[in-house]
């Protein structure tokens, strides 16, 4: 919560982008109960959207983040733990039992990355797992976008039941950078709907190398 205040220059703070500093994650945390705002993010102040971006280093060190509720606030465009990382780096991330608690109608115009919405100027994301309850329509995967010169490697996310989704993958929707030895497991894939989105990613314009996507039962839409 700290961070996400300080990037995000709620409560009367001035929004810190961490730029040249590394965040560590020292403990397991429980965040059942808490809906979360997202790490740098967009946020409509009821005048114009502030834009937020996180430059810095946040390593998780492999602690949990445990029971992580990402909500559809209308204030708040992309949903993720965090929003917007540019020239930065995660890693070390271990999220277990995330959920979903909005759905295509009520997610207004913002879109979701386990993770973050984007990876951004040769940001990276290195060695971070997700176990997601859930994966819905609006859901970009672990990112939304992995922009041009960024890279997600050593990582994997674990959706047990995936449906009603027309965009999305198991990583990232749009690739344009490199992905390189991820996985993505379903262990239940509603089928078929709209667009196949169950994958690595829906659209590759760069390079994926070395990653395993895996579907389990398929059931009928």
């Amino acid at each position: 919560a700290w961070l996400s205040v300080l990037s995000n220059g709620l409560h009367g703070q001035d929004a810190a982008e961490f730029e040249n500093r590394t965040v560590y994650l020292e403990e397991n945390i429980d965040l059942t109960g808490h809906a979360w705002t997202p790490i740098a993010t967009y946020i409509w102040n009821g005048v114009y959207e502030d834009n937020h971006y996180f430059k810095g280093v946040f390593d998780g060190k492999q602690h949990l983040i445990n029971n992580m509720i990402l909500s559809k606030d209308f204030d708040i465009s992309y949903v993720g733990l965090f929003g917007n990382i540019i020239s930065g780096e995660i890693r070390n991330v271990v999220i277990d039992n995330c959920r979903l608690d909005f759905y295509y109608e009520t997610a207004g115009y913002g879109r979701c990355g386990l993770l973050a919405y984007m990876l951004d100027e040769s940001s990276k994301a290195n060695d971070c797992y997700v176990h997601c309850l859930d994966f819905r329509t609006n859901v970009g995967g672990l990112f939304v976008e992995v922009l041009s010169g960024s890279s997600v490697t050593n990582c994997m996310v674990h959706y047990d039941f995936k449906y009603e989704t027309d965009y999305g993958c198991g990583i990232c929707d749009i690739n344009q950078g490199v992905i390189m030895n991820c996985a993505s497991i379903i262990d239940t894939l509603q089928w078929p709907y709209w667009y196949e989105p169950s994958g690595i990613a829906s659209i590759n314009d760069a390079s994926i190398k070395n990653c395993y996507s895996f579907w389990g039962e398929l059931v009928a839409f």
